[in-house]
């Protein structure tokens, strides 16, 4: 049986195969030669003529290339040839040397079938058919192309054109020295393109040329030569300046070579992507720098040629932009509008003669109508001279607080260079004095390649710069200091080194205007300085701040649109959950890149969120992807282009009123550098984050995150980050907050040995469990009291450390599709929920003294500290966080109060003895404050953390200073938590319900007058938009909001001092004006 068997699969398997044998193809066969002229395919026509041979075979290709036999079938004869042997010819073989066959002119019929055996016996496999015709027609050459021209055109290149008479599909264009012989190749066009451009030529020198054409396969006789003599090479080119403005170093189609914008005061720069009609040279015309500005030249006395590169890049219509260019304070360009002349995205030239007697070009840029441009500009003259070195280029707006940038040439460099190292061995130091204040800062400055690195990822070039922030409005002076020598990047002696020439000695000066910026843009505020109080002061309009922001994620800058960034761990972010939150108008590089991170930084401000945390070196790290180094093992060179597109996210975030929180590094790489020393790698890090980012307004220097350093390194004096807090406050010109967080059990051994005078922190970065928080504040508010030196103190993560804070309840993850129901990602329940965090941990900073939160979230939560990239996850949170900001900045003079829980049997109590009481009441209810027994009136008022709101009033609408005086109950949901306010009559509270005085103008409401903590501004019909300001006499805004759709409109006025000033309001477009008092 299983003979019988095995004898049965045996027949099926070779049934198997002669079933699969096929004739796959036919191929054509040059039989003179054995060798394939090609596949015979279905439906061919086969010329004799223009066959290499008329001595053919065709052969069988089967599958497998070896069967039992083939069998021909051509034109009715079944039997036209039997082949046993491989190759299977139509006509046979002898080994392999194919027999001749010529086919008869016409149609044809050719059949091949494989079989099993020999002799086309045993069993058929699949045939194939193909049907084609033979014909014998000899074609006659096309005709050669004629009138063949040759024109130089320059000293490379020379243009040739010609008739061609035969219409041919494409050219061969061959080209030679010699009229008669050595003719090669050198080109072709194709497709009826009956003329062509010779380029890369020999100044000087004649070059013969022939073309012949193709048409139908055949090729023509060659024309007639033709021969042209290329240009000699032009003299060497006088210009002095090809500056390309807004815009990086490029070298034009015509070998110009533009540089990066420089020698410039004023405007700013755009950019588009827009193709630019009239010119090869886009990319002049896609930059610009616009508003009003002015270069200043340094030439000979002489004539020169100006000529202004423009084009209309941003408007679509005539009338939006018109200039006037006055060349050395004579107007030449008057009344132009670049749209209306060519049209939008159009390049468009201007050249006038200018003459200089007193060695400097001045051109200045005003426009009638919205800004000034220029795309480029060329100065050219006979005889002129080189422009003279030593000039800064200084860009930005020429305002108080305001980004001001001096841009050098300098020695060229890339990023990766030794000896000397551009970052190290080179020390830029720019000092600016303002004569009328005495004061005056030392600014370090930075390599910067070709000073656009953002833009075009440039890792050389030779551009230096500094930022400065200016103070005081004025003329500030300014004078460089540029030295030489091994690591002298990280010396604080000013004689280190030696001096290099090419920038030492620069000097200069600025005028600046005061600010024009309001809001919660920090350039309207000033800088944020640490004033010995428990809490920072903008150094512009007085205000105290307090924040409530996000501490997640660690890894913000972990960005799939900065250059050189890893994705390690599959962690990198595209912040894809906030793209439509960037707006029109805000910044981006490289044409849209940046612009989702851009969009969560807009979310987090319109939630009226102020501060965000980051890491800058997270190497061995829990993320690993962020760094500022061209590589996460060289400590020593840094990448450029990183560092400026990370520029555009922090600037926007200041103009934003986003406080940024440098974490410097964490505790996992915090032995990487110089072994946790003070060395040569930590000093140039801290160095080129103070020169890069220390300009910023709003900002702290976090030594370290979770820091344990000093029980790693048996450091309990914490000498190590007594040294990194000196070195920052040797090197930053402007004394930024510094901190240091820690793990919550080692407060003590960190914090005791750095409170006082014993170091230069300013601040506690405290970090633990969320119920702790208020315990944990007030302790280290008090201690750093006590030692003479009050911290401000905030709470930047909050335990524990796999929760954090939860996001909403019922929030779907845009990128993972989890979605938060109270169960973390393994499916535990969550015993923490947002109402907590309010409570404990926001409530909880802030009515202990301190300077406010940010929040952290835990690894098993949706969107957590390394996977966050969606704020909206705690969307509720930013609204208690909001609600809670407004009531200190709207209701309390908080720097000048003071947690004292003796004064209450409930609650925490926050206190200007004598003047003001918040009292919270995580639970509701009721509780009774010490008020002494003066006697003094007091009002009482209820503030809903949860909703917030205008104050409310409770059961009790005022009280008496008789002791221990119960506050009543609130409005409503006494289980709640609430916040209940007293202020006594005498401190000019505004929170009771009559009103002092009222402004009525048309429909226009605004009191108390005189002013006190707050005006409010009603109007009798909602409004869709309205801006509320408040002005001294000179002009300046010292407060001011925005609203829409909501009435009424409360602005705090706590810090104006009293005096005399002036309201504007602007609602849906009409303005409404009157005097002040406070």
């Amino acid at each position: 049986m299983r003979q019988q068997l095995l004898l049965l699969l045996l027949c099926l398997l070779s049934w198997s195969l002669v079933q699969a044998q096929s004739v796959a193809s036919f191929t054509l066969i040059n039989a003179d030669t054995d060798t394939d002229i090609g596949a015979l395919q279905n439906g061919e026509t086969l010329n004799l003529a223009t066959l290499p041979t008329t001595n053919l075979n065709v052969r069988a290709n089967t599958n497998p290339a070896t069967v039992g036999s083939v069998r021909f079938a051509l034109d009715g004869n079944a039997n036209f040839q039997t082949e046993n042997v491989a190759p299977y010819a139509l006509k046979g073989d002898v080994s392999g040397d194919y027999r001749n066959w010529t086919p008869s002119t016409g149609d044809h019929i050719l059949k091949a079938t494989p079989y099993s055996s020999s002799g086309a016996s045993g069993t058929a496999g699949t045939a194939l058919t193909v049907n084609f015709s033979v014909i014998d027609e000899a074609t006659s050459l096309p005709d050669p192309p004629t009138n063949l021209v040759a024109t130089a055109l320059s000293d490379t290149e020379i243009y040739l054109d010609w008739d061609d008479p035969a219409l041919g599909n494409d050219y061969a264009i061959e080209r030679s020295l010699s009229p008669t012989s050595g003719f090669v190749q050198v080109d072709a066009s194709y497709y009826g393109d009956s003329q062509h451009t010779s380029s890369g030529l020999e100044p000087n020198t004649t070059y013969y040329f022939r073309v012949k054409v193709f048409y139908n396969g055949q090729a023509s006789p060659y024309s007639a030569v033709a021969s042209a003599t290329t240009q000699a090479t032009p003299e060497p080119s006088t210009v002095l300046y090809a500056i390309n403005s807004g815009g990086a170093a490029f070298t034009a189609a015509d070998g110009t070579e533009f540089t990066a914008d420089r020698l410039v005061s004023g405007g700013k720069t755009y950019k588009s992507n827009a193709g630019i009609s009239g010119t090869t040279d886009d990319f002049i015309y896609q930059s610009e720098r616009y508003g009003n500005f002015t270069y200043n030249l340094p030439v000979s006395n002489g004539t020169y040629e100006v000529t202004l590169l423009l084009a209309e890049i941003y408007f679509s219509a005539p009338n939006k932009r018109v200039l006037d260019v006055k060349m050395e304070g004579d107007e030449e360009v008057s009344n132009l509008d670049l749209y209306a002349t060519v049209g939008k995205n159009a390049a468009y030239q201007i050249t006038k003669t200018v003459s200089v007697n007193d060695g400097s070009l001045t051109l200045a840029f005003s426009a009638d109508i919205n800004n000034a441009k220029l795309a480029g500009l060329l100065v050219s003259g006979e005889g002129g001279t080189n422009p003279e070195p030593g000039t800064a280029t200084i860009s930005g707006e020429l305002r108080k607080w305001h980004k001001v940038t001096l841009s050098f040439d300098g020695p060229n460099h890339s990023e990766t260079d030794n000896n000397p190292n551009p970052f190290l061995d080179y020390r830029l130091n720019v000092t600016f004095s303002h004569s009328s204040s005495g004061k005056s800062y030392i600014v370090p400055g930075y390599f910067a390649t070709d000073g656009n690195a953002a833009e075009t990822s440039a890792t050389s070039g030779n551009q230096w710069k500094v930022h400065f922030r200016p103070d005081e409005a004025g003329t500030w002076n300014y004078a460089a200091s540029f030295r030489q020598g091994s690591q002298i990047a990280i010396s604080t002696s000013s004689s280190a080194g030696t001096a290099n020439t090419t920038l030492d000695g620069i000097t200069g000066s600025i005028e600046i205007q005061n600010s024009n910026k309001s809001g919660r843009d920090f350039r309207a505020k000033g800088r944020l300085e640490y004033v010995g109080k428990h809490y920072l002061q903008f150094a512009e309009t007085g205000e105290y701040f307090v924040k409530g922001g996000s501490d997640a994620p660690e890894n913000f800058l972990a960005y799939d649109d900065f250059d050189n960034t890893p994705n390690s761990g599959g962690r990198r972010k595209s912040w894809s959950p906030h793209a439509s939150d960037w707006n029109n108008g805000d910044p981006d590089w490289k044409g849209n890149k940046g612009r989702e991170m851009i969009g969560a930084l807009n979310y987090l401000a319109s939630e009226e969120a102020n501060v965000f945390s980051f890491l800058t070196m997270n190497i061995n790290g829990d993320d690993k992807n962020v760094y500022p180094y061209v590589s996460s093992s060289d400590f020593k060179h840094f990448d450029v282009s990183k560092l400026d597109q990370w520029e555009i996210v922090f600037e926007h975030a200041q103009e934003l009123g986003l406080y940024l929180h440098f974490k410097t590094q964490e505790t996992e790489n915090d032995q990487l550098l110089d072994g946790g020393d003070l060395g040569t790698n930590r000093k140039l890090y801290y160095r080129m984050l103070v020169a890069c980012f220390g300009h910023h307004l709003a900002l702290n220097w976090n030594l370290g995150e979770e820091n344990d350093i000093w029980q790693e390194l048996n450091d309990p004096g914490n000498n190590r980050i007594k040294s990194y807090a000196q070195y920052f406050q040797d090197i930053d010109p402007y004394d930024h907050h510094i901190v240091i967080h820690t793990y919550p059990g080692q407060q003590d051994e960190v914090y005791n040995p750095l409170i006082g005078n014993k170091s230069r922190l300013t601040g506690a970065s405290i970090q633990t469990g969320y119920s702790n928080v208020y315990r944990d504040t007030k302790k280290w508010v008090e201690a750093s009291e006590a030692a003479g030196k009050p911290w401000v103190v905030a709470n930047d993560e909050q335990g524990s450390a796999n929760i954090g804070v939860p996001p909403d309840l019922g929030y779907t993850d845009p990128i993972t599709g989890d979605t938060y129901n109270g169960k973390d990602l393994q499916g535990n329940n969550v015993n923490v929920s947002q109402d907590d965090i309010r409570k404990k941990t926001l409530w909880g900073n802030l009515m202990a003294g301190g300077a406010g939160v940010e929040y952290y979230y835990g690894y098993r939560l949706p969107q957590s500290d390394l996977t966050l990239q969606d704020y909206r996850s705690r969307d509720k949170m930013w609204d208690y966080t909001r609600y809670a900001l407004q009531f200190f900045n709207q209701h309390l003079p908080f720097w000048e109060m003071t947690p004292n829980n003796n004064l209450v049997n409930n609650g925490w109590c926050l206190a200007k003895t004598g003047e003001v009481y918040a009292v919270y009441l995580e639970n509701g209810g009721s509780s009774s404050v010490s008020l002494g027994s003066s006697g003094t009136k007091y009002d009482v008022r209820w503030y809903n953390p949860r909703s917030g709101g205008n104050l409310q009033t409770g059961s009790k609408a005022t009280l008496t200073a008789t002791g221990s005086v119960s506050v009543g109950n609130p409005p409503n949901s006494n289980n709640q938590d609430w916040v209940v306010l007293l202020k006594s009559q005498g401190s000019g509270s505004n929170t009771t319900v009559a009103r002092e005085e009222v402004i009525q103008i048309d429909e226009m409401t605004a009191y108390p007058v005189p002013l006190q903590e707050q005006l409010t501004v009603s109007f009798e019909s909602e409004k869709t938009a309205v801006a509320v300001e408040i002005l001294d006499f000179s002009g300046n805004v010292l407060r001011r909001i925005e609203k829409g759709h909501q009435q009424p409109v409360d602005l705090s006025t706590l810090s104006l001092a009293p005096g005399a000033y002036y309201l504007r309001v602007i609602a849906d477009g009409k303005v409404y004006r009157s005097a002040l008092l406070k």
